[in-house]
């Protein structure tokens, strides 16, 4: 009987359940969009037919009531799955301060940040131009907030509807650096992601998850991992080649009970190994093929200084 699961996170955790088998897993429930570090704030309350008129689709939308509604911790311990999958790569969504009669945070969809001016009238005001990047915040209110979050959804005696500890998998989704090109060469992500200050802060947070349940399973990020032009969602730097969501599944089979060919760590050292290999492979392509471009032009150099020394 196939093992069912819950995701709370980003795409990150919905592009894994594309690649495992159904037999095994059964993908019930999926919540995005809705980072921790928005939770403990008012909520914000809007007419649903204005938030129908909005250029989301419709499971956007409910996420958006998610969000502002601030009801996460509880929807997740309703009716819960075998397993919990958490992820963090939401927490990069850029936020908007709302000012008024009531004072609170919004994080916004990529590409959207101002489609949701028109949710706002009368008290409350959606600031124009306070778009801000999340790694802006105070980390002590965002630890306070995580602290929290934990409280809520693990189960302890006060709290008999959550998530037993071994009942909850952290996959640690990272922004990758670069993208594997259909000639097997490199190129860098636009510098907008600014990947290197995303992930450290995205790391601090997986600690404050780590620090508060240390008895949760963890999926180790591998290291150089790469993006892939042939994502069904596009390039992004949390679209992984497939062979990374391979690793991710073959670590869940270990957590949960469906193989013990090995362990999570040694899986881990395994794909790191095997992306520093492409990495090394890719790299010394394109140091070749930059090799032969500088001899072209040494040639044609030499060409030109025989035609004016004549």
């Amino acid at each position: 009987m196939a093992l069912t699961i819950d995701v709370f996170g980003s795409c990150v955790g919905m592009d894994l359940f594309r690649h495992t088998d159904p037999a095994k897993y059964k993908f019930t429930r999926c919540v995005t969009q809705v980072p921790v570090s928005t939770l403990y704030e008012p909520v914000l309350e809007f007419d649903n037919a204005a938030v129908e008129k909005l250029s989301f689709s419709s499971y956007e939308n409910t996420m958006l009531r998610i969000q502002t509604g601030r009801i996460l911790p509880q929807l997740l311990r309703k009716n819960k799955s075998d397993y919990l999958i958490i992820d963090l790569a939401a927490e990069l969504m850029q936020r908007c301060e709302i000012q008024g009669e009531i004072e609170t945070q919004l994080a916004l969809l990529e590409g959207k940040e101002t489609a949701y001016e028109p949710l706002f009238s009368g008290e409350n005001k959606y600031v124009q131009g306070s778009v801000y990047s999340p790694t802006e915040m105070d980390m002590r209110t965002v630890e306070r907030k995580y602290k929290k979050f934990v409280s809520e959804i693990v189960w302890s005696k006060d709290n008999q509807d959550g998530y037993r500890p071994d009942q909850i998998v952290i996959l640690e989704a990272l922004y990758t650096a670069d993208i594997m090109g259909n000639d097997g060469n490199l190129t860098r992500h636009n510098k907008k992601y600014q990947i290197k200050k995303c992930n450290d802060w995205l790391k601090q947070l997986y600690s404050f998850l780590e620090k508060y349940i240390p008895e949760a399973q963890v999926i180790r990020f591998p290291d150089l991992t790469h993006s892939t032009l042939n994502h069904m969602n596009g390039v992004h730097p949390l679209h992984y080649m497939s062979d990374t969501y391979a690793y991710f599944e073959r670590a869940l089979d270990v957590i949960t009970h469906y193989s013990n060919q090995n362990t999570i760590e040694n899986l881990w050292k395994e794909q790191s190994l095997r992306n520093k290999l492409e990495s090394r492979i890719a790299n010394s392509s394109m140091m070749y093929g930059m090799k032969t471009q500088i001899q072209e032009l040494q040639k044609k150099l030499k060409k030109l200084e025989d035609q004016i020394n004549v």
